[in-house]
């Protein structure tokens, strides 16, 4: 009781997160994501060396974060911006707002992510986005500071429910269910893709009943279909209905 009382005050003290649009987003069909350098956290949410624990430390490239979650949107992301192009492309960039601390207890410490949104083709900014997390370390709170302010891109685009994978294992997946719209979703069809290489190998449909309501996050387990069970493919979510 004691720990879930620290809990409610710390997050109570995170920054809201936030979206300034100044222009439309819309009609744009592909996504460039700018380089970053990499966040290396040395120590844990309690503030104790990973090395005393024999551990390395956490490593985050925020930039392939980034990618990892529009390819899982449905994003198709460049590896370059190719002039003709660059009038329908949009340009993510990272913004790293660093560490803030909440208060005195432990887990007091929120990293801070912004990203930018811009034109290829004129380099306007047309939306920024920010958002906190916390209870993590450096690099763990960063890549969910990262998500949180994405979501709220996504939400901009259009109000959905998005699906995200958690974890993997060779019989399972664990999905991340987002519910976005100002409904009440009962049945959720989810559709995962597998690729390797780039090319997609198999595809999989599942209808889950989350019973999710609005704007709740839950996570749910989906059986991986024998033919996907490769532990080298790469998995993108997608909701393709709901009701």
């Amino acid at each position: 009781m004691i720990l879930a009382g620290i809990t409610a005050v710390v997050s109570a003290q995170l920054m809201i997160p936030s979206a300034q649009i100044y222009d439309d987003l819309k009609g744009y069909k592909h996504v460039y994501v700018t380089p970053t350098k990499e966040i290396i956290a040395y120590k844990d949410a309690y503030g104790i060396p990973y090395s005393d624990n024999g551990l390395p430390p956490k490593r985050l490239i925020p930039s392939e974060a980034i990618k990892d979650y529009l390819i899982q949107m449905g994003h198709h992301v460049l590896p370059s911006i190719k002039p003709e192009l660059a009038s329908k492309t949009l340009v993510v960039s990272f913004g790293y707002a660093g560490q803030r601390q909440l208060n005195t207890f432990a887990l007091s410490f929120a990293s801070g992510a912004i990203i930018r949104i811009s034109d290829a083709k004129t380099n306007k900014t047309l939306a920024t986005y920010r958002a906190e997390s916390f209870g993590r370390d450096e690099a763990d709170n960063t890549r969910e500071a990262i998500f949180n302010a994405l979501d709220l891109f996504t939400y901009s685009l259009s109000p959905k429910i998005i699906a995200r994978v958690q974890e993997a294992s060779r019989s399972h997946l664990t999905l991340s269910l987002t519910n976005k719209t100002p409904y009440y979703a009962k049945e959720v069809t989810v559709r995962l893709s597998y690729y390797m290489d780039g090319k997609l190998v198999h595809q999989q449909t599942s209808l889950l009943k989350p019973k999710l309501l609005q704007s709740e996050t839950i996570d749910i387990r989906v059986k991986r279909d024998k033919q996907a069970r490769n532990s080298n493919y790469q998995i993108k979510a997608e909701v393709v209905s709901y009701k």
